[in-house]
């Protein structure tokens, strides 16, 4: 089953309690797929689904940091925003 049918957008929630109570399930269960899936979705058209993966991604940091420490590399690669230098004269 899909880890995002238990996101709290999927479940028509409000609150964080469904992707807090997720995170502790996949961090009990050491499910590296689980957070492959939340980490492939952070690119999900549905605003509301990146914003849950991105929550669980870190409610898991939080918990096993090792298990999130391979996505690490990966993550600091999406993110990447060049430097700009507001100050510089050119």
């Amino acid at each position: 089953m899909s880890v995002l049918t238990k996101l709290a957008t999927a479940l028509n929630r409000r609150d964080e309690i469904p992707n807090q109570a997720l995170a502790e399930e996949i961090v009990k269960k050491h499910d590296v797929s689980a957070v492959r899936e939340l980490v492939d979705n952070l690119s999900d058209p549905d605003k509301g689904i990146q914003s849950d993966c991105i929550k669980v991604l870190y409610e898991i940091g939080q918990r096993d940091p090792k298990l999130i420490a391979t996505i690490a590399r990966y993550l600091g690669n999406c993110w990447a925003v060049p430097t700009i230098d507001l100050f510089g004269v050119q």
